[in-house]
């Protein structure tokens, strides 16, 4: 998932999104997954989900233009999986 912002950019390797698909094109809203291996240097995957949803909020903006997006997101270590629902509600062009 790539979205360039006004001054910065965010990009990084998705795990998997669900998304309605037409013609070939996914639509919004997007579920986004990141799955997280536990070991000694394992990262806490919700720092990658949260920058993940707010580049798919961005998206979301560009395609519907609404106010606040609802975003969904889970993700997973060994069998667990925690799932997340974001309400970002302000359009952030720059930081």
């Amino acid at each position: 998932m790539f979205k360039p912002l006004q001054k910065f950019e965010i990009e990084g390797i998705v795990d998997g999104i669900l998304a309605k698909s037409l013609s070939g094109f996914v639509e919004s809203p997007y579920l986004v997954v990141v799955e997280a291996k536990r070991g000694v240097e394992g990262q806490n995957p919700v720092i990658q989900l949260y920058g993940q949803l707010l580049a798919a909020a961005h998206l979301n903006w560009d395609n519907d233009g609404l106010p606040q997006q609802k975003m969904f997101g889970c993700y997973t270590i060994a069998d667990s999986w925690t799932f997340v629902k974001a309400v970002v509600a302000e359009k952030i062009h720059a930081l």
